[in-house]
């Protein structure tokens, strides 16, 4: 059985939509639904039938829903023993992160692991933090850190930062002479803001909802970072983590303010597989983060 169509499948079943599987799978809806109609030839059986916008399970389909992931739990299992077997897996590490994760929280975690276990095989991939969690899920990343999901079948989630969102402005905003920013000041402004389908972009508009305060004008940036240095060239008013802004706040490229009202905040934190026992390793890594989150 081929087992990256069994995921696909296993997404598809979870989501009920080839739209949403194509997204989480980070595939186009053709190639997926072209996957699922290879798979089911291979197997024999209708697996799918429409339901309105979507799809549902038939009774084979809801058959291999329930086996298919013991199946792919297994054979996931195996793969890491047989690793583990010849050395490899306890001597080495594949982390995931974003770009902002990896530069503002763990360059010294990073640098106490490599102290401790300088002959350890480190390999990191970046990614969204959504991209991540996936790979995590598939097996393709051994631990993320991340922003955490709110929720996620067959991951184990352990908070370890919160980041609190704060209004970061160009120098000499109008605004940017109040000591809070309220969200209803803002609706009128150009945003800059993350990609919609985002944990972050998530929170934000969230709390924009609950003010009861419309958006206005978004300009979507895939990077906080790059949003941050959006906002020093003068091209709008973003609402990021304080630690994505603290130093160009130093630095007098950006004003940063406080905004009224309820926080806004985001979780951060490391994801791995449920059912699957962390390596001597990867506990190390996971102790190291949680002891750097004491003294910040």
């Amino acid at each position: 059985m081929d087992m990256e169509a069994l995921r696909t499948f296993l997404a598809v079943a979870e989501t009920g939509s080839i739209r949403a599987a194509a997204d989480r799978r980070h595939r186009s809806q053709p190639a997926l639904s072209r996957q699922i109609k290879l798979f089911e030839e291979d197997l024999g059986a209708r697996l799918f039938e429409r339901a309105g916008r979507g799809v549902r399970l038939t009774v084979a389909g809801r058959r291999l829903a329930g086996e298919g992931a013991i199946l792919l739990h297994r054979v996931e299992e195996v793969s890491r023993r047989v690793r583990e077997a010849a050395g490899a897996a306890r001597r080495s590490l594949v982390l995931g992160t974003s770009h902002h994760i990896a530069l503002h929280r763990l360059p010294a975690p990073m640098r106490e692991f490599r102290r401790r276990h300088a002959d350890v095989l480190l390999r990191v991939v970046y990614g969204g933090s959504e991209e991540i969690v996936e790979k995590v899920a598939s097996g393709e990343v051994d631990i993320g850190v991340v922003t955490l999901p709110s929720r996620r079948a067959g991951l184990v989630v352990s908070p370890v930062w919160e980041d609190r969102f704060v209004a970061a402005l160009p120098i000499g905003h109008p605004l940017a002479a109040l000591k809070q920013v309220p969200l209803g000041r803002l609706s009128g402004e150009p945003l800059l803001l993350p990609q919609v389908g985002t944990t972050t972009r998530a929170a934000i508009e969230a709390a924009f909802r609950k003010a009861k305060v419309p958006l206005g004008s978004v300009q979507e940036i895939p990077y906080l970072d790059t949003i941050r240095v959006s906002v020093e060239m003068g091209l709008g008013i973003a609402i990021l983590p304080e630690t994505a802004v603290a130093e160009a706040a130093r630095g007098r490229r950006l004003v940063v303010r406080p905004l009224s009202g309820p926080p806004i905040t985001r979780v951060l934190g490391v994801v791995h597989r449920k059912g699957a026992a962390l390596s001597p390793v990867e506990e190390t890594f996971v102790s190291i983060l949680k002891t750097e989150e004491t003294r910040q």
